[in-house]
């Protein structure tokens, strides 16, 4: 059984508000190498929501992120992938 804090809403909200802080800031940063990899798992990703530009945007629907009902995530995928730290919903990086 997964921890039920690290499942809450609040919880995913707050992971999320954090690691956007982290890439704008330049906190954390994943080595540009790295992100590119990242970048292009999610760009061949089914789940990723792309923008009008072509690439993907988000990892799947921000509210179905927050309210865990699908194994994505919601977040922004191009700060998603600057961040050290961070990892693929799904397990793919």
């Amino acid at each position: 059984m997964g921890c039920r804090r690290c499942s809450s809403p609040v919880h995913r909200i707050l992971h999320g508000m954090v690691g956007a802080t982290k890439a704008v800031l330049g906190l954390d940063r994943a080595a540009p190498e790295v992100a590119q990899v990242r970048r292009a798992i999610c760009d061949e990703c089914p789940h990723a929501i792309h923008c009008r530009a072509g690439g993907p945007c988000w990892c799947g629907r921000l509210w179905d992120g927050i309210r865990a009902h699908r194994p994505t995530c919601g977040c922004s995928i191009p700060l998603k992938v600057r961040v050290r730290h961070e990892q693929c919903p799904l397990g793919q990086w």
